[in-house]
């Protein structure tokens, strides 16, 4: 066995085999104690002087040497078995955390300071009202007369829906309505007096259906009238003839008449033939019933107001009072500087401010009054 050095790898072979090859590694020993504490570092000595010489020249390289071949490489030994680890030393305790300092005081902050306000100047006081003179005192004009108005609009509608008969000839009946559409001012009383609550002209309207229900031909007639308050009116009254081969007549006028407050107005009819009668009816569809009787009464309008009375003549004005003395102008305090005092401009604004900063100010406000703070 042997180690020779090779020029060309920069290396040593091993040259051998079999018995003369390196061996199987032994097995590590078991390691010493505990390591000890590492001592203190010694302090390092001083640096001595860098010595100062000429650098030789540099010699020639040599020729390369021909590169001889390249032995055959040996067979690589089989690796030892690896020792046992050796046990670890135990580590060291750890020292004790030290306690930590107390932190330094804050600096205390120092009291704020209070500044008393200013004391607001005293109001000039105001001038006393005047006192306001006394009312004129006038008569009031008399008022003018009112003209001629329209009346009330007074009116009454009703019905009848029965058949009336005259139980003898030539007798006077009062045409009745049991009916009532509307009415306002007037009212039926006793089923024929049509009643009136308030004086005026009014306008009576009636209808009435007769029918001849037996014989008797020609000459039968039917006799229609106007009783106011009981009396009958003169030249009021219209005869009818209800003939037989006629089946129904129809009487329909109106008479207009003056009635003052609590008069009662009548429609009056007789016969000379006890077979006809105002008759009621039903209708044949697609009509409605038949009345008897219809009645519609309405009060005349007039339709123009009279002439408006004169306008009375109006009083005059009373004299106006004297004007009450200006009270004096109040005081302004010293500290207080009014920079509008011939100006008839109101003042808006109070400002508190500085000497320096009203003398600074320019031009000022001539509707500001300045504050001059002590």
């Amino acid at each position: 066995m042997a180690l020779t050095f090779n020029p060309f790898t920069g290396k040593f072979d091993f040259i051998g085999s079999g018995a003369s090859a390196i061996g199987a590694t032994g097995a590590t020993g078991p390691s010493g104690g505990p390591v000890g504490a590492t001592g203190s570092t010694g302090s390092t000595g001083l640096t001595g002087a860098t010595g100062i010489g000429a650098t030789g020249a540099t010699g020639t390289a040599g020729s390369d040497g021909a590169t001889g071949s390249t032995g055959a490489t040996g067979l690589a030994g089989s690796a030892g078995a690896t020792g046992a680890t050796g046990v670890a030393g135990t580590n060291g305790s750890t020292g004790a955390t030290g306690l930590t300092g107390s932190t330094g005081l804050d600096g205390s902050t120092g009291a704020t300071g209070v500044g008393s306000a200013g004391s607001t100047g005293a109001t000039g006081l105001a001038g006393s009202v005047g006192s306001t003179g006394a009312t004129g005192v006038g008569s009031t004009g008399a008022t003018g007369p009112a003209g001629a108005g329209g009346a009330s609009g007074f009116y009454g509608s009703y019905f009848s829906n029965v058949d009336q008969t005259a139980a003898a000839t030539n007798t006077a009946y009062a045409m009745t309505v049991n009916n009532v559409i509307g009415e306002n001012g007037i009212s039926v009383v006793s089923g024929s007096q049509i009643t009136f609550t308030s004086t005026g002209t009014y306008d009576i309207q009636f209808s009435a259906q007769l029918h001849n229900n037996g014989g008797g031909g020609s000459g039968d007639t039917v006799q229609i009238w106007f009783r106011k308050n009981g009396t009958d009116i003169p030249d009021s009254a219209t005869r009818i003839a209800v003939p037989t081969n006629t089946p129904y007549v129809v009487a329909a006028w109106d008479f207009m008449d003056n009635f003052s407050a609590g008069d009662n107005f009548q429609i009056m009819w007789s016969t000379n033939n006890t077979n006809i009668g105002i008759d009621h009816n039903t209708g044949t569809p697609p009509a409605p019933n038949i009345p008897s009787v219809i009645i519609s009464v309405m009060q005349v309008m007039y339709n123009q107001l009279g002439p408006q009375g004169a306008t009375g003549v109006a009083g005059s004005n009373g004299a106006t009072g004297a004007t009450g003395a200006t009270g004096p102008a109040g005081t302004i305090p010293v500290n207080v500087v009014q920079n509008n005092q011939t100006d008839a401009t109101p003042v808006n604004t109070l400002r508190a401010i500085t000497q320096a900063e009203y003398d600074a100010i320019s031009p000022k406000d001539p509707n500001t009054i300045y504050f001059i703070k002590p």
